[in-house]
């Protein structure tokens, strides 16, 4: 039989080992509760400050737009004022510009030269009334090549300038335009600067042969005078040969100065008159060189012509000067015990060059600008004509006489002659450009 107490006991233990565990499951769902509260409690403050942070981030991208909103419409305003004063200035320039070629506009009107101005395909472009009037309607979108044909006609005498088919004579100039494609022309008429030429040339041809003929005259006495003295003792039978032989000698040598005078005095009076023909420079070069060798044996002579142009010019006029200057530089070395003489005859793009040089007693500066005035000489028995022929010659051609030289070294005398212009060096005249 089971024990009373015992069993109680183990009830009692039972009962309170329920309640215990009870207890213990009530606080396990306080705490459970606490526990779910506590985090949902959590989550609400974590909200709350991701909220927080939310709205504190919005808040600053807000101000952030609002300042870069207000940075652009100062941009915008900014770049509005500056628009606006950039069209004003271009309007400014367009208007300048507008008035600078009403301005150009007026000063082709006016000009007294013609302006032709080409495109890149040789049409005329735009032109003035002037160039109307020198070339003749029509002028622009025409072809330029087909103008020149139409209306030039090159002749012998042109010289610098080139002869219309109405007979006036035009200069020429070209540039290319700056700024595009295309070529600028210009065309002066000088029909009557060179008649005014002409006309005042040939008054001082006038004015110097009535000096020419009042030294001549008194230059020729002399030698005219010795030579009919000399004539007359020829004439007496009983003078002895050796004495005729020496009157015969001084016969000669006084109509041979009285020959170079009157020579002398021809080519000075022709050479405002010279009738000229083209001739290559090859040509001109070999008869130049001839010429020196046939009647200078002791000069010496470098042909360097290089070019194959043609020259206008009287080749006869020009032999005669260059035997001038040859004369004067064997003169002036007659001192010298080692005379030295030399021809250079050379060639560049457009000229063609005479240099004769000599080791002779040289020029004084002061001198240099009388030697080419006619009758001046250093020279006793001189005629004072030998240089003034030489300029007069080259003056006729349009070219140039340059003279260098220094005491005791020698004298370098240069004569240029310039290439002839023709309707081809018109017409290539664009086509170089």
């Amino acid at each position: 039989m089971p024990n009373p107490q015992r069993i109680k006991t183990s009830t009692d233990e039972t009962s309170v080992t329920s309640g215990t565990s009870i207890f213990s499951k009530g606080n396990s769902s306080s705490k459970s509760i606490n526990q779910t509260t506590a985090s949902h409690a959590e989550a609400n403050d974590l909200n709350i400050e991701h909220l927080q942070q939310a709205f504190q981030q919005f808040n600053r991208l807000s101000e952030n737009f609002v300042h870069s909103y207000q940075d652009l419409e100062d941009q915008v305003e900014s770049l509005a004022d500056k628009l606006a004063r950039e069209v004003s200035n271009k309007q400014h320039q367009l208007i300048e510009k507008e008035k600078a070629a009403s301005r150009l506009q007026s000063l082709l009107s006016i000009l007294p030269a013609g302006v032709v101005v080409i495109d890149e395909h040789g049409y005329v472009q735009d032109c003035n009334a002037v160039s109307v009037d020198l070339l003749g309607r029509p002028l622009l979108g025409e072809k330029w090549i087909a103008i020149i044909q139409r209306s030039f006609a090159p002749r012998l005498d042109d010289g610098h300038e080139v002869s219309l088919k109405d007979g006036r004579r035009v200069h020429i100039e070209t540039r290319s335009l700056d700024y595009e494609p295309g070529q600028l022309i210009v065309l002066t008429d000088l029909t009557e600067t060179r008649k005014l030429q002409d006309k005042v040339n040939q008054d001082k041809r006038l004015s110097s042969m009535g000096k020419m003929m009042a030294s001549l005259a008194h230059q020729i006495r002399t030698p005219l005078s010795s030579a009919l003295i000399y004539a007359d003792g020829l004439s007496n039978t009983n003078m002895g040969k050796d004495k005729q032989k020496k009157f015969s000698e001084k016969l000669v040598s006084c109509l041979t100065h009285l020959d170079r005078h009157i020579n002398d005095m021809l080519q000075f009076a022709r050479s405002g008159g010279l009738q000229k023909s083209i001739k290559p420079c090859s040509e001109i070069s070999q008869a130049v060189s001839q010429h020196a060798t046939d009647h200078y044996p002791e000069l010496i002579i470098n042909n360097d012509t290089k070019h194959t142009f043609n020259v206008e010019l009287n080749l006869d006029a020009v032999l005669s000067a260059l035997s001038n200057i040859i004369d004067n530089g064997f003169q002036a070395c007659e001192k010298n015990e080692l005379a030295e003489v030399s021809l250079s005859i050379t060639t560049q793009d457009n000229l063609i060059m005479f240099k004769v040089s000599d080791n002779g007693e040289g020029i004084e500066q002061k001198k240099i600008d009388k030697i080419l005035d006619p009758f001046y000489t250093t020279k006793s028995g001189g005629t004072g004509l030998g240089l003034a022929v030489v300029h007069g010659a080259v003056k006729a051609h349009q070219g140039e006489l340059n003279i260098q030289s220094e005491i005791g070294k020698g004298t370098d005398i240069t004569l240029i002659l310039y290439r002839a212009i023709t309707l081809n060096a018109v017409e290539g005249s664009h086509h170089e450009h």
